[in-house]
């Protein structure tokens, strides 16, 4: 084997070399075009999956605030708000409670609390407001704590499941009959 024949097989697997690696350059391009496709369906997952659970809670806060307000006017108190009734955003749910009146955390409402101190703190409110602007407010925390639970802050599953509790006892209290 003469230098000559040397030197072109060296040219040749360098040649080989060099397309190997314009291969893999390739492939790498490919797997980072897919891993932007795949983070995008995850980003619409999560989309859909929180606009359905928004949708979700809407219908149950509307089926339940509802009932409240017709058992409300069987016992000949007035609907305060009809509103109550009415699709919330995570924006509206938001805007109202930056303009609530309603402060729980005053008579010790605590979303890490107990049930039993959450729910003594609820009943303290209910001295104070009527128990349909308690479901309000509840309600409109729902919706912002599903966001978070969306967003997967940590806590926000557990929080969110307080107030889901707190919100169907109330529920459920409002629809007992009142005592005169």
């Amino acid at each position: 084997m003469n230098n000559t024949d040397l030197l072109s097989r060296m040219q040749e697997v360098l040649n080989l070399m060099d397309n190997m690696q314009q291969n893999f350059l390739n492939m790498q391009n490919n797997i980072q075009q897919s891993l932007i496709t795949v983070k995008q369906y995850q980003e619409e997952l999560n989309n859909i999956k929180f606009e359905f659970r928004s949708k979700v809670i809407d219908f149950y806060c509307q089926k339940y605030v509802k009932q409240s307000n017709e058992s409300v006017s069987s016992v000949n108190e007035p609907v305060k708000n009809m509103k109550n009734t009415e699709p919330m955003s995570v924006k509206d749910a938001i805007a109202f409670l930056r303009r609530s009146k309603v402060h729980l955390s005053d008579y010790g409402y605590y979303l890490c609390g107990s049930f039993e101190t959450r729910y003594d703190a609820l009943k303290k409110a209910m001295r104070t407001y009527p128990i349909e602007q308690i479901l309000q407010k509840l309600r409109a925390l729902i919706i912002v704590w599903s966001q978070n639970a969306a967003d997967q802050i940590k806590s926000a599953e557990e929080y969110l499941n307080h107030l889901r509790t707190d919100f169907h006892t109330l529920q459920e209290e409002s629809l007992k009959p009142k005592h005169a």
